[in-house]
């Protein structure tokens, strides 16, 4: 009877441990020998670099027929290629000089014996004493250990410093075999860590992956060991090669980009670009290089900061890190664009465009002939002058370009590249890292000031309340929410508080552990559902229009797939953005189908300045100035510094709208998913305002007076420049008829100045006529199909060729006429 009891005692055991390792690895998404691993180093059983169950050696099998060793230098500085090593080489000379002379920040200390400096010092004056300086450095080099998040090492420097020695052939072979033993046993230690499946591929996967491959890069590969080691650094990073070449821009936000991975991803793509045998392949790896180079560029804001997404902090104003990987980017494309915008970074902040523990670097990243050469530098400009910042990249650029399409989906719209021109930012793609936000079809509006808002701020602490319950979540943003009375919205212990704002479906708030692109790909509509928003359309003609259409569907709790046991909340949710450039206008449109009818839907807007309107405002709670207020009224325009924005609610013709703000009010939050009774929370636990965010304080939520099943918005929004620009055009009435027999949900037809747009789904027969003359038509519609346009029921007709999604046309159509409009 005992020994029955111990067993029974000890299945029981065996299945709680068998329960909680398999929650745990659930939770945190990683594999049994990590949970097992991790487990033992948190009872202190093993130090935290040692494992009880070892992890299998992965890509062991990587082809390496498509690349090959080449000469010295093997990351970058081609320049190099085929120093005596008895001279200095004139271009790194002319560098120092003109470094020198421009007071950069450059100030070389020879001799030396850190790396950095002895490196230059070698360089600079190739000589026994300065060659027995540099290998010095090199043997005695400081390597930290890399760790699978926070901290990735210093690998990348000791491979520079390798490959621009061994480029002058002249290191003694008893330094060559000490260095070639250092990088062997500096990989292994990042291929342990990549072997496991504790970093995840867009946050610190990456950033180990490329120092893996440059170490790789300069080592030998005489040895079997030596092959192996190769094999397994190129497979890695080949992962990583995979999911920036499909993101193009860095999910996870701007400053976890330039911070911590910038320099090092660019440094080893341009090593894997010049390995590569295949002319066809180095000319893809050459163009992603020149797509990441150029997103720095567009980001860029007028105002020069970095249009910020996700957990950002300060380097989003371009000082101390960006300049040193355009540079980079510069020397490896030669696009005369990367070259330009280097120049004006250090127009905006002279030697500060390095930070001053990064400039050492500047002779090997800043090549002062191709600068000298550029046409603004022939001009002359000062340095320092903030005057039309960006307007060297007029003729060198395209004020329109979409980035990492079909999975990231960001879009930047200029009206063109002066300091005064209109700059919209649109999002709408799939989850990668836990430091993005769900904020699929996002959209900012800057003119001369922010005007429309992204309300996030972060400080530096995953984990903080505000962070989780506010900062990442959907009603931070300029998108759409959707409320379902009680829906959870975290299945995380770290996070006890149910926060229902009735936004999009968290998927990574906290950590993740994406071992590659493969796996990504496999759980983009399986497992944890990476997937949120589809590319429908995207139409871009200079000086004309650009439009973008996506289905966010999935970003949501939808029929499609439904998070943590909520029933689905939308069967179907898409945005289309149009910003046509001579009436500089944005319409947004948007469609948003429930699965039940009383479920609100919200259309946010957020603001740096509270918003006048056309109705009178009433509290309903706080005061005026800082509180909730609601409205009936449907124009809004927010004034900051000199700019307005006008914003135009066309569709729903009757709307109830919340003003929220204040210094206090700005954080609050509805968390149960239902806003009949206004019982909400102020989410600010933790808040901590930086200059360097945009400081909007109020929010706009738009709702339909009678909510139905299917909602329909589209809004306008004209910003301008008040001393310098006409006034925003106005929303003029049109006489309407339906001539079959359908019944509308909603005004199908709106006109804002000479723009005249059209929601045809619902009518393909009706007549209309104008106040005041139109010039441009924007037609939204679900499918296809061809109308025929009259004046008159036959007379001058013609033919429109309608697309699926948006169509935009020049069709003057007069006022005061009759004209018909008919399915073909």
């Amino acid at each position: 009877m005992k020994i029955f009891r111990v067993l029974t005692m000890l299945l029981i055991g065996c299945g709680i441990v068998a329960a909680l390792t398999l929650f745990g690895m659930r939770e945190y998404q990683v594999s049994f020998s990590t949970f097992v691993n991790k487990v033992a180093q948190r009872l202190s059983l093993i130090s935290d670099d040692q494992v009880i169950i070892h992890y299998d050696k992965k890509y062991q099998k990587t082809p390496m027929h498509h690349v090959s060793s080449g000469d010295f230098p093997r990351l970058f500085l081609n320049p190099l290629r085929g120093w005596n090593g008895l001279e200095s080489p004139l271009f790194y000379q002319q560098r120092v000089d003109f470094l020198t002379q421009a007071n950069l920040g450059f100030k070389p200390n020879c001799p030396n014996t850190t790396l950095s400096t002895a490196l230059h010092c070698y360089l600079i004056k190739p000589n026994t004493k300065s060659q027995i300086a540099l290998e010095t450095s090199l043997i005695n080099f400081k390597f930290l250990k890399p760790q699978h998040s926070n901290f990735y090492g210093n690998a990348w420097m000791f491979a520079l410093g390798v490959d621009i020695s061994m480029a002058s052939g002249k290191i003694r072979h008893k330094t060559k075999q000490k260095l070639q033993f250092r990088l062997e046993s500096m990989l292994s230690e990042y291929l342990t860590l990549l072997d496991q499946d504790s970093a995840g591929l867009w946050h610190g996967r990456t950033n180990l992956g490329a120092q893996a491959f440059l170490l790789a890069t300069v080592m030998d590969k005489t040895t079997q060991k030596q092959i192996n080691y190769y094999r397994r650094a190129l497979g890695h990073f080949e992962q990583v090669y995979q999911a920036i070449e499909a993101t193009e821009v860095w999910p996870e936000s701007y400053n976890y980009w330039i911070n911590s991975r910038g320099l090092e991803v660019v440094l080893a793509l341009s090593a894997y670009k010049n390995a590569l045998v295949e002319p066809v392949a180095q000319q893809k790896a050459l163009a992603l290089i020149k797509r990441i180079g150029l997103w720095h560029i567009y980001l860029t804001r007028p105002d020069f900061k970095i249009e910020g997404w996700g957990d950002e902090g300060p380097r989003v104003d371009l000082k101390d890190e960006t300049a040193r990987v355009i540079d980079l980017i510069a020397q490896v494309t030669k696009q005369p664009e990367f070259f330009e915008f280097s120049r004006v970074i250090r127009r905006h902040y002279a030697h500060e465009s390095y930070f001053v523990g990064y400039r050492w670097m500047l002779p090997l990243l800043y090549s002062a002939p191709e600068h000298q050469t550029s046409k603004q530098r022939r001009k002359k400009q000062p340095i320092n002058t903030t005057s039309e910042r960006l307007s060297p990249m007029k003729p060198l650029l395209a004020p329109v370009e979409l980035f990492g399409r079909g999975f990231v989906n960001q879009l930047i719209v200029r009206s063109g590249w002066a300091d005064n021109d209109t700059f919209i930012s649109y999002r709408a793609g799939h989850i990668f890292s836990h430091h993005q936000h769900y904020d699929a079809g996002h959209f900012t509006l800057f003119k001369g000031v922010p005007l429309i808002v992204n309300h996030a701020k972060y400080n530096g602490n995953v984990h903080s309340p505000y962070r989780f319950n506010y900062a990442i979540r959907t009603v931070a943003k300029n998108t759409l929410l959707i409320q379902q009375p009680n829906e959870r919205t975290v299945n995380n212990k770290r996070y006890s508080e149910n926060v229902a704002d009735g936004g999009q479906r968290l998927v990574l708030p906290s950590g993740n552990a994406i071992e590659s692109f493969t796996q990504w790909q496999e759980n983009l509509s399986d497992g944890p559902h990476y997937g949120a928003a589809t590319l429908l359309d995207y139409q871009y003609e200079k000086d004309k229009f650009t439009a973008i259409g996506s289905d966010i569907t999935a970003a949501y709790n939808s029929t499609r797939f439904s998070a943590f046991g909520n029933k689905a909340k939308v069967k179907k949710v898409t945005r289309e953005l149009v910003y046509l450039d001579e009436h500089d206008l944005l319409l947004m449109h948007d469609k948003i189908l429930t699965t039940e009818p009383e479920y609100k839907t919200k259309w946010l807007s957020h603001f740096v300045n509270k918003p006048s309107s056309s109705s009178p405002y009433n509290v309903v709670q706080g005061t005026d100035e800082d509180g909730i207020l609601t409205t009936l009224s449907r124009q809004f325009i927010v004034d900051n510094q000199g700019s307005r924005l006008t914003l135009d609610v066309l569709v729903p013709s009757n709307t109830h709208a919340h003003l929220i703000g204040g210094k206090t009010f700005q954080h609050y939050v509805e968390t149960d998913g239902n806003d009949t009774e206004l019982n909400g929370q102020l989410i600010e636990q933790d808040f901590d305002d930086k200059p360097w965010f945009d400081t909007g304080q109020w929010r706009l939520e738009l709702s339909p007076l009678n909510q139905t099943g299917k909602t329909h918005y589209l809004v306008a929004m004209q910003p301008r420049i008040l001393a310098k620009e006409k006034i925003a055009a106005k929303v003029n009435p049109i006489q309407f008829h339906n001539l079959s027999t359908r019944p509308l949900t909603h005004q199908p037809l709106n006109q804002v100045g000479k723009v005249l747009s059209m929601c045809i789904d619902e009518v393909d027969a009706f007549s209309f006529e104008l106040s005041q003359e139109v010039q441009t038509l924007v037609i939204f519609s679900e499918t296809a199909k061809q109308l025929r346009l009259s004046r008159g029921h036959k007379k001058n007709s013609m033919s429109i060729d309608v697309k699926k999604g948006i169509t935009v046309l020049t069709r003057p159509l007069a006022s005061k006429t009759p004209w018909y409009i008919t399915k073909v």
